[in-house]
């Protein structure tokens, strides 16, 4: 997922792209409900969840998921 999430941030800068690692945030991996890893939260400008998918994610997924719950980019 790195080189997609790399991808993701250098085409929208706007975007806030964040990793969670397992091994020292317990805490987060709890509060977003994180049991397999890779997973993927999807938040609109509102700070809300719009989505989330597990596994690997290719770049026009993710950009067809924002698109799918009309989050502009």
């Amino acid at each position: 997922m790195q080189p997609i999430l790399r991808d993701l941030r250098a085409r929208y800068p706007k975007l806030t792209v964040g990793n969670i690692y397992m091994e020292n945030s317990r805490d987060l991996l709890e509060k977003w409900k994180i049991q397999l890893i890779p997973t993927q939260v999807l938040l609109g400008p509102d700070k809300k969840e719009i989505t989330r998918h597990v596994g690997l994610w290719e770049l026009k997924d993710i950009l067809a998921a924002f698109k799918k719950h009309h989050v502009a980019l």
